[in-house]
Order: structure tokens, then C-alpha cells, then sequence
């Protein structure tokens, strides 16, 4: 059962002690057990005690127990807190006389210097990475037909952190500007060619994307009219494509039938989709009961 309250570790050597209030006491004194091991502690007065009596000299006492509710936490804790003066150094380890703040914390300047350096780079304590790492994402980035998904797999960290290194929004350099591989700045008659392209059927999108220096996702929002709109533009997608839109495609019960029938007698999902020529997805739903309705053209909508 949670015990919520106010409680204090005293150092039984020299009698100096830390206050602090939780909703879990429990929770809590594990959390600075683990804190101050890891030598990690928000009270560097503490850390030090911690470090040069060892875990013998400290006792966990409960003071009071309490609601739970903040309020009276924080009431109770700078009750104690100035009833022990434990904010005070030759008293305690509190480095805050306000419960629950940081307000009379002052902090040097070479103090704040250190903490923004932590976050920075391979100091970052959540850093994956170190800067001959970041140099060798950029330089192959810039000069090899690699994705960031490619490197993501390679350096073991997820996309969106090859995506910040590259674009340095993180690990910043002041001399590293990023360049975007894009090729072209489109234009209408550019627009108009890549429509017509895709419509004659010539190239997949990600041939046309190749061909245009431009990434695959660009390429879908000028084909579907999500850029560079034109209210005389009707983008058809072909039957083979991942994203064809459903109420496009005409299904009848009979083809239906035919299709359980063909999963019965053991031919795949695959097998099924390129034999009545509709995308996969599309075979998935029909097969796993997924529910549907028939628009007035007789079209399924899923």
C-alpha cells in the first residue's frame, strides 16, 4: 500500500540530514538510493556525504504521514524543512529552502556553462553517437545515394535521429550547413511532365523521383494533387498501386465467391491480387470479413 508523507535520511556520523515529501515514500527512497549509487544526485552536498560515509552512516525515517494531495505535501515538507533548517549547510543536504523548488538555488556561471554543455553532442546523456560518427552521417549522406533509413540500420539509432544529424537541428556546428538533395525547383510545365509520365505509364514513382531528384513523397503530392493544385488535374491510380483508392475498383459478389474459393484450395493473398488484378489491400478486406458497402455505382468502399 502507498504510504504518502513527509520523511528525512539522516546521516547518523555527523547528524546532518535531507527532508523531502512523496506521494509513494517507498518509490522515493528508492529513487535516491538508485540516484545517489549512480552518483547522480540533484543534491551535490548529499552526493558527497553519500560517497565519503557510504550507505552505512544513512537512516530512512518517516516524519509524518499525509493526503496525498500537493498541497499539504508541500505544507508539511516546509514545515520540517524549517523546523530542521536542513537547507542550510551545517544542517543538512537540502540545496532549496522552498519545498517542492528550486527558489534560492544560485547557480554559477561556470555552473550553467556545464549543464548546457551536457546537452550537446556525445556529453548528451542520452547520446548514441559520437562526433566522428556524426561527420562520417554527413559526409556519406551528402555524397552517397543512402536514405536515412539505411543509416538509421547501419549506426543502430532510429530514423529521426539520422534525420536531425543531417539537417543539424542536433549535434550543431556552426560551420556545417545542410544541403537538401533535391536536384530541381519545380515549376508548372515541370508539374505537367511529371503528370504525364505517371499517367502514360512509363515510370513507377520511384523511377520518377530518381529521374527528378526529388524524394518518393514529393513525387505522391504532385501526382495526387496534394501540391501544386489544379482543379483540372484528376489523379487515377494504377490498379498495381500500393495506394490505389478503393470505390475505384469495381469487386461483384461473384468475384468474391471466386476469390474464397481460390483461398481455400491454397493460392495466397499475393496470387489472388495480381489474378483479379486488384491491390493487395483491397484482397485482404474482402477476405477478412472486414466490413464494407457498395456505393451507388455499384464500387466498393471500405
Amino acid at each position: 500500500m502507498k504510504v504518502s508523507g513527509i520523511y528525512q535520511i539522516i546521516n547518523i556520523v555527523n547528524g546532518k540530514r535531507y527532508v523531502g515529501s512523496a506521494v509513494d515514500i517507498e518509490k522515493r527512497f528508492k529513487d535516491h538510493l538508485f540516484l545517489l549509487n549512480k552518483n547522480n544526485h540533484h543534491s551535490r552536498y548529499f552526493q558527497n556525504a553519500w560517497n565519503k560515509y557510504g550507505n552505512s552512516a544513512f537512516v530512512f525515517v518517516v516524519l509524518e504521514e499525509t493526503r496525498k494531495e500537493k498541497e499539504v505535501l508541500l505544507e508539511k515538507e516546509q514545515y520540517w524543512l524549517d523546523f530542521y533548517r536542513s537547507y542550510d549547510g551545517k544542517y543538512g543536504y537540502n540545496i532549496s529552502p522552498t519545498a517542492g523548488t528550486c527558489l534560492g538555488i544560485k547557480k554559477s556561471e561556470e555552473s550553467n556553462r556545464k549543464n548546457r554543455e551536457r546537452q550537446i553532442g556525445e556529453k548528451s546523456h542520452s547520446a548514441k553517437l559520437m562526433w566522428v560518427q556524426v561527420n562520417e552521417i554527413r559526409e556519406r549522406y551528402k555524397k552517397e545515394n543512402i536514405t536515412y533509413l539505411q543509416l538509421s540500420k547501419e549506426y543502430g539509432v532510429a530514423k529521426g535521429t539520422i534525420q536531425n544529424v543531417v539537417k543539424g537541428s542536433k549535434w550543431k556546428q556552426k560551420d556545417y550547413k545542410h544541403e537538401s538533395k533535391c536536384k530541381i525547383i519545380l515549376n508548372w510545365s515541370l508539374v505537367k511532365e511529371i503528370r504525364e509520365l505517371y499517367k502514360n505509364g512509363e515510370y513507377s514513382q520511384k523511377k520518377i523521383a530518381e529521374l527528378y531528384g526529388m524524394s518518393e513523397v514529393g513525387i505522391q503530392q504532385v501526382l495526387e494533387n496534394l501540391t501544386w493544385f489544379d482543379e483540372n488535374y484528376i489523379y487515377i491510380p494504377r490498379k498495381w498501386d500500393r495506394r490505389a483508392v478503393s470505390t475505384l475498383i469495381k469487386v461483384t459478389d461473384e468475384q468474391k465467391n471466386h476469390m474464397k474459393e481460390d483461398e481455400k484450395i491454397g493460392l495466397s493473398y499475393k496470387q489472388i491480387s495480381e489474378k483479379y488484378k486488384i491491390c493487395l489491400s483491397m484482397v485482404y478486406k474482402i477476405l477478412r470479413k472486414y466490413k464494407y458497402k457498395r456505393n451507388k455505382s455499384g464500387n466498393i468502399t471500405i
